[in-house]
């Protein structure tokens, strides 16, 4: 069952979809006023939905990934990843 949070969470979503980019700030101090948690649920969201259209997400993650990678020490035949 999905939870009345997350359902407010993703109305609020939509809604910030719905409105134009230079207008999304303003619509959701509104919105979100006294509800700190719910902005930035709404913001990480909207930030990911960003990264995604730009296909920024997947580079994102290869470089991260290749940096974390390259900078392990070999430490012998039972050498792990680092945690």
């Amino acid at each position: 069952m999905i939870s009345d949070r997350w359902t407010e969470t993703r109305e609020v979503f939509d809604a910030a979809l719905d409105q134009a980019p230079d207008q999304r700030d303003a619509f959701l101090d509104g919105r979100c006023a006294g509800d700190e948690a719910l902005r930035r649920e709404v913001d990480a969201l909207l930030q990911a939905d960003v990264l995604a259209r730009g296909g920024a997400f997947i580079q994102d993650v290869v470089r991260d990934s290749a940096q974390h990678l390259g900078g392990m020490r070999e430490s012998g035949p039972n050498r792990r990843l680092p945690r």
